[in-house]
Formats: C-alpha cells, structure tokens, sequence
C-alpha cells in the first residue's frame, strides 16, 4: 500500500532529514552475507535487510535509508 501512498514517497528527504542517526539498508538474497553483513552494520548503525527487489522497495519507502547496498545479481 504505501508504494501508491505519494505523501509517503514524497516524505522521504524529509525523513532522513529528521532523523539523528543513519540508516543502511541492505538488499541481499544469500542468506550468509546477509547475516553476515548485518551482524557488522548493526553493531553501529540502523540496518534494514530486504531479500527481494519488491521488499526492498517497500523497505525503502518506509525506512528512506540514507544508503543502500544493493546485490547486483539478485533475481
């Protein structure tokens, strides 16, 4: 739902702006480098974990991450 929410969509700059800490989101289908690179980010940052392209858009609207590592070979 909130991928056809505009307000939401148009709200991400304004979020990450409002925000006292960064957000990484990882989008990752393995689930060792997921784990794994996870346990390192989570340590000292928000991390957010997508394991397909559709949750990582839906992720990415809700948490309007300040970075992304994005799996380039992720089907």
């Amino acid at each position: 739902h909130s991928m056809r929410d505009v307000n939401k969509i148009s709200s991400i700059p304004i979020r990450r702006q409002r925000r006292d800490h960064a957000v990484i989101h990882v989008v990752e289908d393995d689930r060792f480098t997921a784990s794994y690179t996870m346990g390192i980010l989570n340590k000292t940052y928000e991390a957010v974990l997508s394991k397909s392209g559709e949750d990582a858009i839906q992720d990415y609207i809700d948490h309007a991450p300040d970075i992304v590592f994005l799996d380039i070979h992720l089907p």
